[in-house]
């Protein structure tokens, strides 16, 4: 799963819940589309 931590939960706390990806906002698309496209 992808998660974003924008929100209410931090960085940490979506690791822990289980996401398998996991970035701190959305400020660097491409370091996303890597992560997706491996």
């Amino acid at each position: 799963s992808v998660a974003v931590a924008t929100g209410f939960f931090s960085v940490d706390e979506l690791t822990a819940a289980g996401a398998g990806l996991v970035f701190p906002d959305f400020s660097s698309c491409q370091a996303v589309l890597d992560a997706l496209l491996g």
